[in-house]
């Protein structure tokens, strides 16, 4: 499995996109990091909202947020629901994120948790 989405890395198109998804869910660490870099050089706005989850679980939120980082502005929608995010450590990555993708569409949603106080972030 890891040398089979390590290939995709290199050779994914959108043919291949469900396949990736399903990986994101692989048990393997290396299986879902593989899948999570090649999602994100297709830069598939529709793949965002998969890459986004992975943004919560703490082992894996390094990864997502390079990989959403370099798909730009495409993944700022699925980023956006984020910001309000129960855990303060996802509400972080996500503001963090917007401020280096996000365009003006994201400005109501980072001023929220800065209005809240300290304690909303």
């Amino acid at each position: 499995r890891k040398a089979a989405v390590n290939a995709l890395e290199v050779w994914a198109t959108n043919d291949s996109v469900p396949g990736l998804e399903q990986s994101l869910n692989d048990t393997d660490h290396w299986v879902k990091i593989g899948a999570l870099n090649a999602l994100a050089k297709l830069h598939s706005s529709e793949s965002a909202p998969a890459i986004a989850t992975l943004l919560v679980p703490q082992g894996e939120r390094g990864d997502a947020i390079k990989a959403l980082r370099d798909m730009g502005n495409t993944a700022e929608d699925a980023v956006l629901p984020y910001v309000e995010h129960a855990e303060w450590s996802v509400r972080s990555a996500a503001c963090s994120l917007l401020g280096d993708i996000g365009s003006k569409k994201s400005l109501d949603a980072l001023k929220g948790p800065v209005r809240v106080g300290r304690t909303r972030l």
